[in-house]
């Protein structure tokens, strides 16, 4: 797991391997945005998952093993209901990027975006599998 510094705002992992960081934030209604600082990475196929899921399954290593979750890989590949879709391409977000989520719940919404390249993807929640919060 990594270490939490700077009042809860920056997590750093001193091994090369996969952590997961996620936040404890419920939301049920309105409109909410969360921006993250891409500062550091380990360099060799790194990949990167933003995403949300539903407060009442546990995180998990392995994304598509949580039938609640919704995102986007760093790769490209899409998730939906913890099922990945898609195929890998042009990377969605490097080194100094800052990649914003909004979860919009009275639209049902989640929208994952990257300004610097433009770049965005909204997926349709379904609340059946995946409730807010």
């Amino acid at each position: 797991m990594p270490t939490v510094f700077y009042e809860n705002l920056v997590a750093i992992n001193d091994i090369d391997s996969r952590s997961c960081i996620s936040g404890a934030n419920s939301y049920s209604n309105g409109r909410h945005s969360v921006t993250f600082s891409i500062e550091n990475v380990y360099q060799t196929g790194w990949s990167c998952f933003f995403g949300t899921m539903t407060s009442n399954e546990s995180m998990q290593d392995d994304v598509s093993k949580m039938v609640s979750v919704y995102g986007v890989w760093s790769s490209g590949y899409h998730v939906q209901c913890g099922k990945k879709s898609g195929s890998g391409g042009k990377r969605r977000w490097n080194i100094c990027d800052d990649v914003t989520l909004t979860f919009d719940c009275d639209n049902k919404q989640l929208r994952i975006e990257n300004k610097r390249i433009n770049w965005c993807q909204v997926f349709n929640i379904d609340l059946h599998s995946c409730p807010f919060p």
